[in-house]
């Protein structure tokens, strides 16, 4: 399977996992400690997975959009993880919610990459 596609299906999973986080926080419930920590990881692991992908990839538009699409992700995953620092009793629902926006944005324009 070509680097790509596999950050593609990491990804998918790293997004899952967030839409269970957000579906919890918005019934009021708290998620497992762990959960947080490891949609992080996993959403690393993917981009680490892109990175090495993007390296040997040729369609430069695309490209950049996916990388634009990733910094712009990553970005609102580390506000995400300085305010549940900050105010650790308030879920940053608002910034939740775009930050998962522009992921499946990103998932977008990586299936349009990898497939």
């Amino acid at each position: 399977m070509p680097l790509l596609q596999l950050a593609f299906w990491i990804f998918v999973a790293g997004a899952a996992g967030g839409g269970v986080l957000l579906a919890l926080a918005l019934m009021g419930r708290r998620p497992p400690a762990w959960s947080g920590p490891a949609h992080g990881l996993v959403g690393a692991a993917a981009l680490a997975t892109l990175g090495l992908g993007l390296a040997r990839a040729d369609e430069l538009f695309l490209l950049r959009q996916a990388g634009a699409t990733a910094a712009l992700v990553a970005t609102l995953a580390a506000g995400l993880f300085v305010s549940r620092l900050h105010f650790p009793g308030r879920e940053p629902l608002l910034m939740a919610i775009v930050h998962g926006s522009l992921a499946v944005l990103g998932l977008v324009l990586l299936y349009r990459i990898a497939f």
